[in-house]
């Protein structure tokens, strides 16, 4: 059985992008602020709106002086990479998504834009309601068939969470990528 991982940020250990986006919207060409705000849920690609001179700085969020981190997450559905995180994930990751260039803090840095998605098996998903409203999901659960041969994907029940492998955990982990909080649990908020 593969073991599933949503991917969480580590705020007290890491910083994170210092870029909304309005900002975002603002230096792309040709794509307005709402289509960027619901691109996890459409799932429309970036690249083509995109160019190489997309920059932003970081900052602590939670932390005091924390570094930058190999590989972390934006808005909860993006992955950033750095220069050596994007060339030992990009052969492994190119089918499943897209490499937006980025300069952080004046280094070359990659947005991976995750176009992928897991099966979801509906038959173990359970939803969650609130004074008779639907409130997302108790259970998210995927076809194993599906996600085997998968690092990273998103899920079309939940769309604001990326979600990864036991194998990709195993890349990160081999490779000293640091920066990513792996969580069991497939639809914690923390």
């Amino acid at each position: 059985m593969t073991d599933i991982y949503q991917l969480m940020e580590r705020p007290h250990e890491f910083r994170t992008l210092s870029l909304n986006v309005m900002s975002l919207a603002a230096q792309l060409d040709g794509i307005n602020f709402e289509a960027i705000r619901k691109q996890p849920s459409t799932n429309v690609p970036l690249l083509p709106f995109w160019h190489n001179k997309v920059s932003c700085t970081t900052r602590d969020v939670l932390g005091e002086d924390t570094p930058v981190a190999d590989v972390f997450l934006w808005l909860r559905v993006y992955l950033v990479l750095s220069e050596r995180a994007h060339t030992l994930l990009h052969p492994m990751l190119a089918s499943a998504g897209e490499f937006l260039p980025i300069t952080v803090d004046g280094q070359q840095m990659y947005i991976f834009n995750c176009r992928d998605y897991g099966r979801e098996d509906e038959s173990l998903c359970i939803k969650k309601y609130l004074n008779g409203l639907d409130d997302g999901y108790e259970t998210l659960a995927f076809y194993e068939q599906d996600i085997e041969s998968r690092l990273l994907f998103k899920s079309k029940l939940n769309g604001i969470a990326l979600y990864a492998t036991e194998h990709f955990k195993r890349v990160c982990e081999e490779n000293g990528l640091m920066g990513l909080r792996f969580e069991r649990n497939l639809l914690a908020t923390f």
